[in-house]
């Protein structure tokens, strides 16, 4: 049975309400393992309004690692091994795969996870990304899993747009709810 989109946001307002600071994994900018990430770039306009959303809780809450414009991308599939797949390789399985697959992304919300904060993106037709991103794994084994943070994640799309730079404080999650209804944009692949 598939699930509505109500439903896949009903989860990650349920996870941001859920989250504990003391939980939260602190980013340290230490260097990350070797992996390639299948990202997208947004468009213009989702970035201008991903920056304003963000620039108000950093506003807020500045004690914390913002992205930058620039560094704003929706995570299509991540934590592919570099020892297991040449760039190459990965270049080939995307051109083969992503064209087949056109999606329409609604971004709406805030999200939150032991690791960050996003905008997630809902598709219009469910079941699409989980089927894209199957596809991409069945090329790609032992990449990333999302649903092991919580399942909800495995159907949708994101933008990161804050890594924790300490354990957030008293109110942080409430005043990122306030934003779970923001619309950021409509976005439609090719990406």
């Amino acid at each position: 049975v598939e699930e509505t989109t109500l439903e896949y946001k009903s989860q990650v307002t349920e996870q941001l309400r859920n989250i504990r600071s003391d939980k939260v994994i602190v980013f340290d900018n230490e260097p990350l393992e070797d992996y390639y990430t299948i990202i997208a770039r947004l468009s213009s306009r989702i970035s201008k309004n991903v920056f304003n959303v963000a620039s108000s809780i950093k506003a807020r809450y500045p004690n914390h690692h913002f992205y930058t414009k620039d560094q704003y991308h929706l995570t299509i599939l991540g934590q592919i091994k570099t020892k297991l797949f040449s760039k190459e390789e990965v270049i080939s399985v995307v051109e083969e795969i992503l064209p087949r697959y056109h999606l329409t992304i609604n971004f709406e919300g805030v999200g939150a996870g032991v690791a960050s904060v996003c905008f997630p993106g809902y598709e219009q037709t469910s079941g699409k990304i989980r089927r894209l991103r199957a596809e991409l794994r069945k090329q790609l084994p032992h990449s990333d899993a999302f649903t092991v943070h919580a399942p909800v994640w495995e159907n949708i799309l994101w933008v990161n747009f804050m890594r924790y730079g300490r354990k957030p404080e008293a109110g942080f999650y409430s005043f990122l709810e306030s934003f779970r209804e923001m619309p950021l944009g409509l976005l439609e692949t090719p990406v």
